[in-house]
Order: C-alpha cells, then structure tokens, then sequence
C-alpha cells in the first residue's frame, strides 16, 4: 500500500489545512490511505490532536504515534531544523527527490510535477490555502462533519442563528495578543467590516472568540445589540460548528476562523483583515470572493 503521510502540527485550523491537501494528492494521485503522525504535537502546551471528532472515512485514514517519520520532522530531527532555518528552499527541493515536501512559508508551491506517484508521499507545512485542495471541496465537507452536531443542533444558540440572517464576528485575541508574527487589529477593522454587512443586509451577529469579555470591551461600547456567544458546553469544536452555521462572516487573521467560513454552506458576505500577518500578505490564504478591509 502507498499513502499519504502527514506531520502533524498546530492547532485545529492548521491541522485542518494539512489534512486537506493530504485528502486532495490521495485523490489525485490514486493513493491507498492516508497516514497522519501525531507524534509531533506530543508534549506540546495547547497543541492536541484534534481531528478525532470529525468523521474522517475510517477505511483510508489512520493516525500513527511513534517516530517512525521523526526525520521528516523539524522538532525532532535537528538536522532538518537548522536547514530549514538557513535554506529552505534547498531542503525543499532536496527532499522532494525522496517524495518529501516540506514547506512552512507562506509562497505557494506546485508539487504536481514532483510527485512520484510510485512511492510514499511525505508532507509536512502548513498549507494554507484553498489552492492546495482546489477539486475535494464536496469530499471535505463530508469528511468534516462533526461527529456531534446533532447535539450542537439542540442548542437556542443554534436555532437562533439558524432562524436569523446571521453573521459570524470571530476576534481572535488569547493567544494571538503576545505573538508578533500574527499582524494584530484593534477596532476599527471590526468597525468598518460591521458597517458594510449592515450596508447590504438587516443581519444578526454573533460573536465568538477565545476572550468573549475582551471581545465584549472592544465591541459592546459601540454596538451593545450584538450577540455575545456562551452557552453550557461551550468549547473549539462547538464553537467552529455553531460559527459555520451562519450566512455571513467577519473574520479574523485565524486558520480557525478560515475554516468556519469555509465549512458553512452559505457565504454571502465575508469580509477578512487585508494583512494577514505582520511580515508579508499572505495572498494566497484569501479567496476571490472575500472582501478585504
């Protein structure tokens, strides 16, 4: 047999991403399974696996744990840390002659013509774009259903959005307010993607986020109509459901939050931060119907 394997790494929206363009070359390129290796999130503070919630198809996917692919990881082989530090590109095409892709930047790559059908694909990166899974979106969608949205559907807080021409606010704050990688936007950004739902729509919001108190201090003083999402359960996998449900939305600068928009079914308006991160655009994490503010 001739699989996919990923490195595993991040957190949900990440893992996401990894697992969709391993989903995408197993279909394309007519791979038996798909093999995704956890072990690099081991010990890692908020880094768990998480995608044993969602109905992954059990007769391609498997998770493997030991170090059996540790030299295709940074982490771990020391190696390929350094190399990956001082030339990357070099490491890139290097490894991609033993049918290893491994890219963390943010250029988009084309491995189609690298590709050696015959042999283990190996991939480990981010990659996040939609370009990297153009054709499996329909698969996607049913891999990556929640194994309990039916008890998510119980909610008010889904029925309400369900009922309402509702729009997703996500504020990513926690994590992203020490991290300077990530380009961070105070106010004004939700101010202005606010005024243009209401400029087309008589929408509802909701708004989720890892710090709803913060969130509530940036946004309440000046729209107090807005729904501030909490309910008993609460937690990432309820929240990503709940936000998918909704017709619009307002994102942050957050894989979590790509992946919200990406998963609902309706997409009518959707408006995202202009700089992704602080150090370049990210252009190709963007879709073409996005409005970029």
């Amino acid at each position: 047999m001739k699989n996919v394997v990923v490195i595993m790494k991040g957190g949900l929206g990440n893992q996401l991403f990894q697992y969709a363009f391993a989903r995408n070359i197993q279909l394309k390129y007519g791979y038996d399974g798909i093999i995704l290796d956890i072990s690099e999130l081991d010990g890692i503070r908020d880094r768990k696996y998480a995608l044993q919630d969602f109905e992954l198809p059990e007769n391609c996917v498997t998770t493997c744990s030991d170090n059996r692919y540790a030299r295709y990881s940074r982490r771990r082989n020391p190696f390929l840390r350094v190399g990956m530090h001082i030339c990357p590109k070099v490491v890139y095409d290097v490894g991609t002659f033993g049918n290893a892709f491994i890219w963390d930047r943010t250029e988009l790559i084309d491995i189609d013509k690298r590709i050696k059908s015959g042999k283990d694909v190996v991939i480990n990166g981010y990659w996040q774009s939609a370009k990297y899974f153009p054709d499996v979106s329909d698969t996607l969608k049913k891999d990556l259903k929640l194994i309990r949205r039916e008890a998510y559907e119980k909610l008010d807080i889904y029925k309400k959005i369900r009922g309402t021409d509702s729009t997703c606010i996500h504020v990513r704050l926690g994590d992203y307010v020490n991290m300077s990688y990530y380009n961070t936007f105070g106010v004004e950004y939700y101010k202005d993607a606010i005024e243009r739902v209401k400029e087309k729509k008589d929408s509802e919001f909701f708004v989720f986020s890892d710090d709803i108190e913060g969130a509530k201090k940036m946004l309440a003083p000046f729209y107090p109509e807005l729904n501030f999402v909490t309910y008993d359960g609460q937690d990432t996998l309820s929240d990503l459901f709940l936000m998918s449900q909704c017709k619009n939305f307002i994102m942050a600068n957050s894989s979590y939050s790509w992946w919200a928009q990406y998963l609902g079914e309706e997409k009518n308006i959707v408006t995202a931060p202009k700089k992704w991160t602080s150090s370049d655009a990210c252009e190709d994490i963007y879709m073409d119907n996005w409005i970029r503010i």
